[in-house]
């Protein structure tokens, strides 16, 4: 069983590793950073020997901006646009075989529509704030749900196609569709398990991100346990941990939030990349806590 920790939480910070690369076995580069980021965590890698798990897309020299780009649009209709992401992909795998990983973790992007985006997080909030009854809640439920349920198939249609395209160009590289935090992003679980299963591709699999996970199961859109059946669970490449509080925030250290984090993780293979997915706000010191207390609930598996 091998801990990993994401870039997510130096952000462009490569010297903060130093305090923390005795306690894990590598590390995962997150999307946040330009290229003189990646510059800097390609020289770190190579001069400390760290394995890299795996590499969030999108990420490597050609990417300018400091700001995560999780390739949003590789599903979008428009062809253009779509293309743009496709390529961002193939640059980002292009550096991943020159650091010596062949894991990307992907979006799926999402339904382009602003009625199903704002219904879903009025939905949301008030699913956590409790300001509606439970029966208008599962109304409005029923509507996100009749609503997505006609617009999806056409993106995940255009997702397919880029998804097939980097698969067959790059077949030395794995590529995960991360499991997402809005309803309103793909994939769900029934859409991952029809897209393997048409497209048949050795290299494509899923990415369970266990805190958004946990928060769709929490909001009555997506039960958990979906993504590990039997089939589904065979084709997960790895996994985001963090934990989530009581107000459904995530990406805090493990035991900082009251996420069942050893029930959720109880049934996935321990030969996978277990990555920390920690959101920078957090301390040193609250990341090596949270190192700790995943090691003590693996030890509990």
């Amino acid at each position: 069983m091998k801990v990993y920790l994401s870039t997510a939480w130096i952000r462009d910070n490569v010297s903060l590793l130093n305090s923390v690369i005795d306690r894990i076995d590598g590390i995962e580069i997150n999307s946040i950073g330009n290229s003189e980021f990646s510059r800097k965590i390609q020289s770190y890698i190579e001069e400390n020997n760290i394995s890299v798990s795996s590499i969030h897309a999108s990420s490597g020299p050609h990417k300018n901006s400091e700001s995560a780009y999780y390739t949003p649009n590789i599903a979008a209709p428009d062809e253009h646009v779509r293309r743009k992401d496709v390529e961002e992909l193939k640059l980002t795998a292009g550096w991943a075989k020159d650091i010596g990983t062949n894991r990307i973790i992907i979006h799926g992007g999402d339904v382009h529509s602003k009625e199903l985006k704002d219904m879903f997080l009025f939905y949301k909030n008030y699913s956590i704030n409790g300001y509606l009854s439970q029966r208008t809640l599962n109304r409005l439920k029923i509507d996100i749900k009749r609503l997505r349920e006609e617009l999806a198939p056409n993106y995940v249609e255009n997702l397919m196609i880029s998804l097939k395209e980097i698969c067959t160009s790059y077949p030395e590289i794995n590529f995960y569709i991360e499991t997402r935090l809005h309803y309103y992003e793909i994939p769900l679980p029934e859409e991952a398990e029809y897209i393997f299963k048409k497209l048949n591709l050795k290299n494509l699999g899923y990415w369970n991100d266990l805190g958004h996970s946990y928060i769709e199961d929490r909001l009555g859109l997506i039960k958990f346990n979906k993504w590990k059946n039997r089939y589904l669970i065979s084709k997960c490449g790895g996994l985001h941990i963090h934990d989530i509080n009581e107000n459904l925030k995530d990406h805090y250290p493990p035991g900082y939030g009251n996420a069942p984090l050893k029930e959720m993780l109880r049934g996935f293979s321990k030969d996978i990349p277990w990555v920390l997915e920690i959101n920078s706000r957090h301390t040193t010191d609250e990341v090596l806590a949270g190192i700790e207390n995943l090691k003590e609930i693996i030890r509990d598996l």
